[in-house]
């Protein structure tokens, strides 16, 4: 039984003992040890507050109904239960000791406790019993061991409180880095895909850039200009407007693959009468998609009711030098990436145009 290791002897100490010429040798003390005593008679509680020292708490109590409020709140280290002769524990004080066995050390202290009682408290989670008809230096000794082993549990309890915090500290910051890490993964990925999406662009144009300057004559260049434009963005028809001398625009290149020049001969007649002006006065190309209506181009939408399209004013360095309209059926959307590149081959456009202009005008001259 667990009573056999209770007798255990501790170093002397320089304490002088309370208890007289019937005082055990003097003993080792633990001090700031929480005792809760509960019953007993003076003798035991002399035992009790010695063996605690100086910086020891003893609270004594005649029941144990009024300990609830400490036992609950864990403001103890050791209860000691000495109930009188004959008398045993309720239901109710049973319970409420094996909670108190979960943060703190209980021992039961009775006069030649019999097998049965040593059972059940040992059952209940006791450290064991204090038999009170042993010598005093014996009952000493036990309470000693008792009181070690209150201070080590506490002890322990608070390392664990500590490592508990740091371990949930710990998770804390480990959940915030691999956020962290996931925030930075996924911006990685993105500026990975946006860095391919520049070299793609930027193989686009050069290639688009390549095939112009094989065509020497004009009309092959917006030829092949045109066509490229067409390739590269899908559409199904286009058309190239450029200046006249007296202000307006033209109609100088048609590509068709669904739809004739006489087919929407009226309608690209209107774009150039129309709305080129106002697309060349500005940089950005305009998309026109179905069931949509796009802010400040209302008019234009309406000229183009029925067809996804886009408008490309093509800039050189000072002014537009033409402007492409590529637009196939309403149900097909033009993505994104579709109206990157067509921004892209229209300013490459404008450029070469601009510089083939300027070539043509030193010649005349």
């Amino acid at each position: 039984m667990c009573g056999m290791s209770f007798s255990m002897p501790l170093a002397p100490h320089i304490v002088e003992s309370p208890l007289g010429s019937f005082a055990p040798r003097p003993q080792r003390w633990i001090g700031g040890v929480r005792v809760l005593l509960v019953g007993g008679g003076a003798d035991l509680e002399r035992e009790v507050r010695y063996a605690a020292g100086p910086r020891g708490n003893v609270r004594s109590q005649a029941r144990l109904a009024g300990c609830a409020p400490f036992i609950r709140q864990g403001a103890v280290d050791l209860v000691i239960v000495a109930p009188s002769a004959g008398q045993h524990l309720s239901v109710w004080e049973c319970r409420l000791l094996r909670v108190a066995t979960k943060s703190c050390a209980v021992a039961l202290a009775s006069v030649s406790p019999p097998h049965e009682q040593w059972d059940e408290a040992v059952h209940m989670g006791f450290q064991g019993v204090i038999d009170l008809g042993t010598t005093s230096q014996e009952r000493m000794d036990l309470l000693a061991t008792f009181v070690s082993r209150a201070m080590a549990q506490r002890q322990a309890a608070r390392r664990i409180a500590v490592l508990e915090a740091a371990c949930r500290r710990m998770r804390r910051e480990r959940e915030e880095t691999q956020a962290e890490v996931g925030r930075l993964a996924v911006s990685l990925a993105e500026q990975r895909s946006h860095c391919d999406c520049l070299v793609a662009e930027a193989s686009v144009v050069s290639e688009f850039r390549t095939l112009l300057s094989l065509e020497v004559e004009m009309d092959a260049t917006l030829r092949t200009g045109l066509t490229a434009f067409v390739l590269r963005t899908g559409a199904a028809n286009a058309a190239l407007l450029l200046p006249t001398a007296n202000g307006g625009w033209t109609v100088a290149a048609y590509l068709k693959s669904t739809r004739s020049r006489g087919a929407v001969e009226g309608m690209l007649r209107n774009l150039a009468e129309e709305h080129a002006p106002a697309v060349a006065a500005q940089h950005a190309l305009v998309a026109l998609q179905p069931n949509t209506t796009t802010p400040n181009w209302s008019d234009l939408h309406g000229t183009m009711f029925g067809w996804s399209a886009l408008v490309a004013p093509c800039w050189g360095e000072s002014r537009a030098e033409a402007v492409i309209i590529a637009f196939r059926d309403s149900d097909r959307a033009y993505e994104p990436n579709d109206r990157r590149i067509g921004a892209l081959l229209a300013r490459e456009l404008g450029r070469v145009l601009e510089r083939n202009r300027r070539v043509e005008s030193r010649t005349a001259a």
